[in-house]
């Protein structure tokens, strides 16, 4: 790395086994995916919000660094970026079989959802942003992913709404459009469906416990 003006440029080196010991089941799903994969490095920008958000965890462990040394709250900060990387970042056993071109436009596909999911998306708009088939889509985020496009849309559409709820006083409403639905009832089924809790019920929990959502899953919803 290089900079070509005065810049700080901090380095955090450490053992895959500090995230968790390499026999358990916590290494095995969110530690290896990554020893085995592709991905050489990942470029954090702050125009994405949990991007930001790594950027600021990040922030935190330089500071934590700096005082006298408390390696359970270092511990700690590294486990909560791991976590944030493993919930946003492409990766899995099955990207170390993909050749370089599949990967590349699965992750093309990715940014276009990232970029347009406020807009009305169908399966063919992010096949043509990865220059594939629909059915060369849907395998690739299948094989790599176990979730389809359309259901991945959907996912990091009530992922940003939770973001909105957690931070905003938006209606659920502006939310519901805000973050690509047209109908605010669907998206309501869809939240609950995720969080196991109404928008305006997951609002109340996180305002009592004073925090911010930074979890995603991808199970199965209704494209309907």
């Amino acid at each position: 790395m290089h900079s070509e003006n005065n810049a700080a440029i901090p380095n955090f080196l450490f053992l895959p086994s500090l995230i968790a010991p390499t026999e358990s089941l916590i290494y095995q799903k969110f530690v290896l995916p990554f020893l085995n994969a592709s991905l050489d490095y990942y470029i954090f920008s702050s125009s994405q919000e949990w991007q930001e958000e790594i950027l600021s965890e990040i922030q935190r462990l330089i500071q934590l660094s700096r005082c006298e040394i408390n390696e359970l709250q270092i511990s700690v900060q590294i486990q909560k970026i791991w976590e944030l990387i493993t919930s946003n970042v492409v990766c899995c056993l099955k990207i170390q079989s993909m050749n370089s071109s599949s990967l590349a436009r699965l992750q093309m596909m990715m940014q276009f959802i990232h970029l347009n999911y406020t807009e009305r998306i169908s399966l063919s708009d992010i096949a043509k942003a990865g220059n594939v088939s629909t059915s060369t889509a849907l395998n690739l985020f299948r094989n790599v992913l176990n979730t389809s496009p359309v259901n991945y849309l959907i996912c990091y559409r009530l992922k940003e709404a939770a973001l909105l709820l957690s931070n905003t006083e938006k209606k659920v409403s502006a939310i519901s459009i805000d973050t690509g639905f047209s109908n605010k009832d669907y998206f309501c089924r869809s939240f609950k469906q995720v969080y196991s809790l109404t928008p305006s019920e997951y609002r109340r929990a996180k305002k009592w416990e004073g925090g911010h959502d930074t979890s995603t899953s991808f199970i199965s919803i209704s494209e309907k």
